[in-house]
């Protein structure tokens, strides 16, 4: 391959000037042919597009009046232009009015897509628009052929022509031309080569006659070799000379690596050293705050089973100073136990699906209570228009919130707390979310504002003596936050109040529930003189639809009311606006102006207001689900089902042979008498194996399967099943009946052949509709749930009377209620012992396990606060979530209590 490196000074001129001439020429006659062919489609465009105009114009008229003899003349006008192949005119509907084709060939004419001109291989293309006084009226399709530039490339060949002749001259002239330059530089580096082999710096190269830049390159050259020669001996002492300091030089750097390598061992052993010593000390403080948390647990128990006893006043006040201090001491554990894991590195986040929405819902009802008893305002709000149904863990986000609420109820004395989600970036199938937390409260100096942050620190030492806390709480949250790619910060004046905003990326799941929406026909007024809760519930009421109105004071409300075009199907009135006295008197406005108006009563925790003729009581914060409820109806509904025996679906039905697989005794019994009722046949198995005993000795209409039973579980014995009936190609229906709600548990249900999903605690209706639905249905049918009914239910807010909607759900038989109580009753409290030994032993799985049992046994008398704290406890086992186990403890001991005292009562009734 050739180089051009090798060739000599004479062949690079040539080359270089040869080259640079003929670029030049090809480039310019190529300019010129481009702008030749260019000027040629630009004049054929404008050609065309003149020819449009002319067209449209002639045509406008026809077009106006549809006129297809007028229009198909116009196009004819255009066969002189030979280079006219096809034209087309539509309406202004898109439709083709007249067609015109050089040959008188039919064709379809194409959709009008774009409008301007288009090149392709063979044709120029044009939509015109065709307008009238300003409007359009029509479109003109033009198509012209490319004749006229296809005239051009006998041009290109003459510039081809003259290119070559012109690159032949070139490479003449420059070959003779080129020695005026290279003869005197082959002359000085023929000298070069000479002096650089013989090392003779006293020879000098031949200066040229001419003055040029060469001449004067030789003249420095022999210029050169005298210095060369001159210096040489000077240049050798310098060699010396540096030879000696390199020397020097390298001793030095070998010292200098000695003592860089010793010190580097010594930071390195003290480093590790260091962090050994921060690993050992939060495995230190995790280990203990472990072993300090079991003896907790005992004196927190225990306390409470004597305050629950019969105490005098001073030993009841002692006992809840205990308490108190007990629950102190508790939440500083489980603030080191978590800083523990953050300095550790140890937390990890889980990855689960979970609503935004009911999430937090359940965490501001929690904190209700605590603000509510400080007389605080506590509004909470989710933007309607933001996806909720996330991916990502729930708990470290309760966990902050709670946090943030939490001290912002602590701090505050007077105003309110205001807590509001948005969304701050939606990036593909993750979302960034934009919380923050308002409150009334002390504030925070500026100065002050960073060191919160900080381990230990608050903003002053004598507002921890007043208020108490550790410092912990917001260092934890700032680190989760940091772990869900977010974080915190604060806004705070004195005296005024502060402002803690959270960013947290999570992932976007979809929604399995249809979006909320309200008819139009819904006129709500809303009567709430606090501007924060007011803003969310409105604006909420607004996105789904209703046609809502809000009046922030008494005469506003009284105002809306009488001045009303047709009466509101829903009033939402805050208790807070007056005193019992006129919200007494608007009730009856409202009942005179339409007694079928619904009026419901927002209150604060532990307000009744009984003696008011209302339809609803929802307790603040509002949540969604009560909100929605209210609005659409679903929730009087509810209220108006209470002490009916829905049973005319059964009645419909005919008797089924029944297998109930159920392991827990008080469910056997239950379901056994409220289906014999119904006139079905059951026959019980303990366990998936007697199940499958008994399922290949009878062939039976339906199988009510329990998910979680000793010896073998539901889903085992549902997938035998599925397996003997492939090869006898039958299908028995089989229905999960399950006290659990874990995520994805519906779908292992689907995945081992269930046809339904029922959830304990049910309601006779739901079981009488799923089995008749079940049975009729095939077994694609996609699984039936009762998980919205149940939500509706689960509310003990929403029982105006615990003991009748225990009977309603025994079909009104007393006898039946009376026995299941009693097993409640005898079984409940052993099962509450094993429980608190499981969190005592720190064992999740039998934490879940017997949770789920206890929940099982009160779940047969209907959904209650019992229900759900066992519930809770649950899910925490299920979860792994030990420390959140033992919170929620305390909690279903508190709530059983209550429960059992509820059971007694009503067990004394029924043998009264």
């Amino acid at each position: 391959m050739l180089n051009l490196h090798d060739l000599s000074i004479r062949w690079k001129m040539i080359l270089i000037i040869s080259l640079t001439g003929t670029s030049t020429l090809v480039l310019a006659c190529s300019a010129i042919i481009v702008y030749d062919r260019s000027s040629a489609r630009d004049n054929l465009v404008s050609q065309i597009q003149t020819l449009a105009e002319i067209t449209g114009e002639n045509s406008s008229a026809a077009l106006i009046f549809s006129d297809k003899e007028s229009a198909e003349k116009t196009l004819a006008a255009l066969k002189p232009q030979s280079n006219i192949v096809r034209a087309s005119l539509y309406s202004v509907l898109g439709k083709p009015l007249a067609l015109y084709h050089r040959d008188g060939i039919d064709f379809e004419a194409p959709a009008i897509d774009r409008f301007g001109a288009l090149f392709s291989d063979s044709h120029l293309e044009i939509f015109h628009p065709i307008s009238f006084d300003g409007e359009q009226v029509g479109t003109l399709y033009v198509v012209s052929d490319l004749v006229s530039l296809k005239t051009a490339s006998g041009y290109v060949v003459l510039v081809s022509v003259v290119v070559l002749v012109s690159i032949i001259f070139i490479i003449l002239m420059t070959s003779s031309l080129q020695k005026v330059i290279s003869g005197p530089i082959l002359n000085l580096a023929e000298s070069a080569r000479f002096i650089s082999e013989a090392k003779d710096y006293s020879v000098r190269a031949a200066t040229p006659r001419g003055k040029d830049e060469v001449g004067l390159l030789v003249n420095d050259f022999n210029k050169m070799l005298e210095q060369i020669e001159s210096s040489r001996a000077d240049l050798e002492r310098e060699n010396n000379v540096r030879r000696q300091a390199e020397e020097s030089l390298r001793r030095l750097n070998e010292e200098l690596e000695d003592r860089i390598e010793e010190r580097t061992a010594e930071y390195q052993q003290a480093k590790d050293a260091a962090e050994a010593a921060s690993r050992h000390k939060s495995e230190f403080m995790a280990n203990m705050s472990h072993e300090i948390r079991t003896p907790m647990n005992a004196i927190l128990g225990m306390n409470q089973l004597v305050m629950e006893t019969k105490l005098s006043e001073d030993q009841r006040s002692y006992l809840g100073t205990a308490q108190d201090s007990a629950d102190m001491l508790l939440q500083l554990l489980n603030d080191i136990l978590d800083f523990s894991k953050a300095e550790a590195g140890k937390i990890e986040l889980e990855s689960v699906p979970f609503n935004l929405r009911d999430s937090m819902v359940g965490i501001i009802k929690g904190l209700a209570v605590s603000a509510h008893s400080k007389d605080l305002d506590l509004a909470f709000g989710v933007n309607p228009e933001m996806p909720t149904s996330l991916i990502g863990d729930e708990g470290r986000l309760r966990q902050i919130i709670v946090n943030l609420v939490g001290n912002a109820i602590k701090f505050t004395e007077r105003g309110g707390v205001e807590l509001y989600i948005e969304t701050e970036h939606v990036d593909g199938d993750s979302i960034l979310l934009h919380g923050w937390v308002h409150d009334t409260g002390i504030g925070i100096p500026k100065e002050q504002q960073q060191q919160i942050f900080e381990t230990f620190t608050q903003a002053d030492g004598s507002i921890t003596r007043q208020y108490g806390g550790t410092g912990l709480g917001l260092v934890i949250s700032t680190q989760l936050a940091a772990l869900m790619q977010g974080a915190i910060w604060v806004e705070s004046q004195p005296g005024i109040g502060s402002t803690f905003q959270f960013t947290a990326r999570f992932g976007i799941a979809p929604d399995p529930r249809p979006a909320s929406a309200v008819s139009s026909a819904q006129r709500v007024l809303v009567i709430m003189p606090n501007e924060n809760e007011h803003r969310h519930v409105v604006d909420q009421l607004r996105a789904w639809g209703a046609l809502t109105t809000l009046a922030l004071t008494t005469e506003a409300a009284q105002q809306a009311i009488e001045s009303a075009d047709e009466p509101f199907s829903l009033v939402l009135l805050d208790y807070h606006l007056g005193p019992l006295e006129w919200i007494d008197s608007m009730t009856r406005l409202l009942r005179a102006r339409r007694s079928t108006t619904t009026i419901a009563l927002l209150l604060r925790t532990g307000i009744q207001y009984n003696s008011l003729d209302i339809d609803l009581r929802i307790f603040k914060p509002v949540a969604y689900a009560e909100l929605l409820a209210a609005v659409d109806g679903s929730y009087l509904d509810e209220l108006r089902k209470m002490g009916n025996n829905n049973t005319g679906a059964a009645e419909k039905q005919r008797p089924l042979d029944i297998l109930l697989v159920e392991d827990t005794p008080a469910n056997q019994r239950l379901v056994s008498v409220l289906l014999e009722k119904n006139g079905h046949a059951i026959t019980i198995a303990n366990n998936g194996r007697e199940c499958l005993a008994l399922f290949a000795q009878h062939a039976y209409d339906v199988v009510l399967m329990d998910v979680q039973m000793p010896v073998m579980d539901g889903l085992t014995a549902t997938e035998e099943i599925r397996r003997r009936e492939a090869q006898t190609n039958t299908h028995v229906p089989i229905i999960a009946m399950t006290a659990r709600t874990m995520e994805g548990d519906e779908e292992r249900c689907r995945k081992a052949g269930m046809d339904a999903y029922l959830t304990k605690p049910m309601r006779i209706k739901d079981l009488l509709d799923i089995l008749q639905e079940t049975v009729r249905s095939e077994p694609s049918t996609p699984l039936p749930t009762t998980a919205d009914t149940d939500e509706r239910t689960a509310s003990g807010e929403r029982d105006t009377d615990l003991y009748h909607t225990m009977l309603e759900q025994m079909g009104e038989d007393e006898e039946l209620l009376a026995e299941l109580i009693g097993r409640v009753l005898d079984s409940g409290p052993d099962l509450l012992t094993q429980i608190e030994r499981a969190v005592e032993a720190q064992d999740a799985e039998q934490i879940e396990q017997i949770a789920h049992r206890l929940k099982s046994t009160v779940g047969v008398l209907g959904t209650s606060p019992c229900f759900d704290a066992a519930e809770a406890v649950e899910h925490a086992g299920y979860n792994n979530e030990l420390p959140a186990a033992e919170e929620k403890l305390g909690n279903l001991k508190e709530v059983f209590a209550r429960y059992t005292k509820q059971l007694e009562e009503f067990s004394a009734r029924i043998h009264a």
